[in-house]
């Protein structure tokens, strides 16, 4: 975790250190840090579909299916437009 603080503290604007950050809470079984540093990275590249797609299984499990489906119609927003 030190690594990744340090990480974001020198490059705040990656957003794939925010996620990982976030992968690292969900190993943890934090689930409200883990949405929330996913978020972050969203907030940082929105274009990042990884971050979406962690959030989408994450709320796919919780039994959030809106919520999920949501976060996936936005990846294929997201590809759709790199074509």
């Amino acid at each position: 975790m030190a690594i990744l603080n340090e990480a974001i503290e020198k490059f705040p604007d990656n957003a794939m250190f925010y996620l990982e950050k976030g992968k690292l809470y969900l190993i943890q079984h934090n689930y409200i840090e883990m949405v929330a540093w996913a978020e972050k990275a969203i907030h940082k590249n929105p274009a990042y579909t990884e971050a979406y797609d962690l959030l989408g299984q994450y709320h796919a499990k919780a039994g959030n299916r809106e919520r999920a489906e949501n976060y996936y119609l936005k990846i294929k927003s997201l590809q759709g437009k790199k074509q």
